[in-house]
């Protein structure tokens, strides 16, 4: 590839990545705020539940992308239970928070670990 056009592409990718990323940020708040206002405590109940049986159950199964669809899938079918209905962009978005809170949080140390400190 000639240099110039490399130089080109590396200068412009973030310059014009950044706006896209940030509409779509506002897009999904857009949906996430227009749910019913009673829903949205449910649906992130619903999701962080189906993220962190999702962890709990196939962790060492699949790759991160595998228990991404995994953990939509559930949540998807939890809603679906629920009749509640939820843009998927919005579910993955959610998803991706929940995980991202998930992997910030302290490991819990089990009850019989705490007893013998």
């Amino acid at each position: 590839m000639d240099p110039f056009l490399q130089l080109f592409i590396l200068t412009m990718l973030p310059i014009v990545l950044t706006p896209i990323v940030g509409l779509v940020a506002v897009l999904v708040g857009k949906a996430f705020a227009a749910l019913p206002a009673n829903q949205r405590p449910v649906l992130l109940d619903i999701v962080k539940k189906s993220v962190n049986a999702t962890e709990q159950l196939v962790s060492s199964e699949l790759s991160d992308p595998g228990k991404k669809q995994a953990a939509l899938k559930l949540a998807q079918e939890q809603l679906d239970h629920a009749g509640l209905k939820v843009p998927t962009a919005v579910l993955g978005t959610l998803v991706e928070d929940a995980v991202f809170t998930l992997k910030k949080m302290p490991p819990v140390l089990p009850a019989e670990a705490i007893r013998s400190l």
